[in-house]
């Protein structure tokens, strides 16, 4: 008489478990995580590239960053030495601004090109002096951040005002698109941080714009200036909008 097959129990399925068919055993089917895993790891040669371009970008940003710092180490650690605060540079870094924006007003454009790249300088030295001192705090950053949209903010309104005393409707209206592209542009990534997304890619981050606003200032570009910052804010906005999406739903949260 013919004896049974011996079940066989499979190592921690518990006792008594059937063997599965050998089919099963060679045609193993990824659980649906792996799945997705291996779904969400598949990049089109476009989306690829977008992501060497974005690399790229970001290394020669962080290149002529710490070239910059490198030049403003010594001031930073003299500060440090002196006691002073970062916090007091963010703040006078605003005050400038204050500045550059009344001599827009009363029409003197190249001094202001000028204190606005200071400007933009301060706002590099107040970070490089918290971390030369070991000084950094969450309220610094905040702090940083807020004055950089109220020193926008001031600026552009008193190009506006340039404009408009000069009858150029058009430039005025155009200077207040690029005022909301500016604001859009910190505001998505800050929403984006919050959220656990990386979001600093973009043609036109803040150190493009000041560069870009101080040319246009000095030389007598300005309407040249504003229009392309008008194009490069708006398409750093969907840049930013369409990467964090990315981000999100890969992290299966859009």
């Amino acid at each position: 008489m013919k004896q049974p097959a011996e079940k066989r129990t499979f190592r921690g399925k518990g006792e008594g478990a059937t063997a599965r068919p050998a089919v099963f055993t060679l045609l193993r089917f990824p659980r649906g995580n792996q799945r997705d895993g291996s779904r969400r790891q598949h990049t089109t040669p476009e989306a690829r590239g977008k992501a060497a371009y974005d690399a790229r970008l970001q290394a020669l940003r962080d290149r002529i960053h710490t070239l910059i710092v490198g030049g403003l180490t010594p001031l930073a650690e003299w500060l440090a030495r002196r006691g002073l605060s970062p916090n007091i540079v963010t703040v006078a870094g605003l005050a400038v601004n204050v500045v550059v924006a009344a001599l827009i007003v009363a029409g003197a454009l190249v001094p202001a090109g000028v204190l606005w790249l200071f400007a933009g300088l301060l706002d590099l030295l107040d970070g490089t002096a918290a971390r030369t001192a070991q000084r950094a705090t969450s309220f610094g950053g905040f702090l940083d951040s807020t004055c950089d949209r109220v020193s926008e903010g001031l600026v552009f309104v008193a190009i506006v005002y340039h404009f408009a005393a000069e009858g150029a409707a058009t430039h005025a209206a155009l200077t207040t698109a690029a005022l909301l592209g500016s604001l859009l542009i910190s505001y998505t990534r800050a929403r984006a941080e919050a959220l656990g997304a990386e979001c600093k890619v973009g043609i036109a981050t803040r150190a493009e714009r000041v560069i870009l606003l101080a040319i246009g200032l000095c030389f007598g570009l300005l309407p040249l200036a504003i229009g392309i910052m008008v194009a490069i804010t708006l398409f750093t906005f969907g840049q930013r909008v369409w990467h964090t999406y990315t981000q999100l739903k890969d992290a299966g949260d859009a």
